[in-house]
């Protein structure tokens, strides 16, 4: 079955997406137990990236999660650096697809106002507020299946927003700053809300 990317490579002018619930558009990973920590993360410049390993190393991670994206991969790099957790690459945490094909700023700039004002709304190549946050959604629920007990999940601003709001019903648009952790538990098959957007990175920090 081909991944969400690739559907909206070769989809043509008029065609839709398949519906994002349908089961096998991605394989799920289920290996029983439960997640009791998510930590996501937005992935940014260097210097955020090594802030974050210090940061995460008195967690224990078990395994980390990462976009494919390359920002994503040496901030999961830098972090496994510390933590010594083995890394998984996953698509499905990818940021948001505002448009594939387009380097046109004006229609860029036009579709991501049109996917904040509408969250259903889908660009022609790319994927509505809601998509992105359901295949965000749909990886977290398969690794909360595995037998690792505490992960990381290194992704990005805006689909991370999306899926919080999805996933808790949020009434306003979390903050989510470069290098910042936001935690979530999971038991008895629900997710609860820990904290959002905690710092740890900060120019002063490399200040005399």
């Amino acid at each position: 079955m081909p991944t969400l990317i690739e559907q909206i490579r070769q989809r043509k002018p008029g065609d839709t997406l398949p519906d994002m619930h349908g089961a096998n558009l991605y394989k799920a990973n289920l290996r029983g137990a439960y997640l009791r920590g998510a930590y996501l993360y937005k992935a940014d410049l260097q210097g955020a990236a090594q802030s974050l390993g210090p940061a995460l190393k008195r967690y224990k991670i078990d395994k980390i999660y990462s976009s494919t994206l390359a920002r994503a991969k040496e901030t999961a790099s830098v972090v496994a650096s510390y933590t010594g957790a083995p890394v998984e690459y996953d698509e499905r945490l990818n940021e948001q697809v505002i448009s594939l094909h387009s380097t046109d700023r004006s229609y860029i700039k036009e579709m991501k106002r049109k996917v904040r004002e509408d969250h259903a709304f889908v660009p022609s190549d790319g994927e509505s507020v809601n998509q992105a946050a359901d295949r965000f959604i749909r990886a977290l629920r398969d690794i909360s299946q595995t037998r690792f007990s505490r992960v990381a999940l290194v992704s990005h601003c805006h689909v991370i927003q999306a899926a919080l709001l999805n996933l808790f019903s949020l009434s306003y648009i979390p903050k989510i700053d470069e290098a910042s952790i936001t935690a979530l538990e999971y038991t008895g098959g629900k997710f609860t809300l820990s904290y959002i957007n905690r710092k740890v990175f900060s120019p002063r920090l490399f200040l005399p």
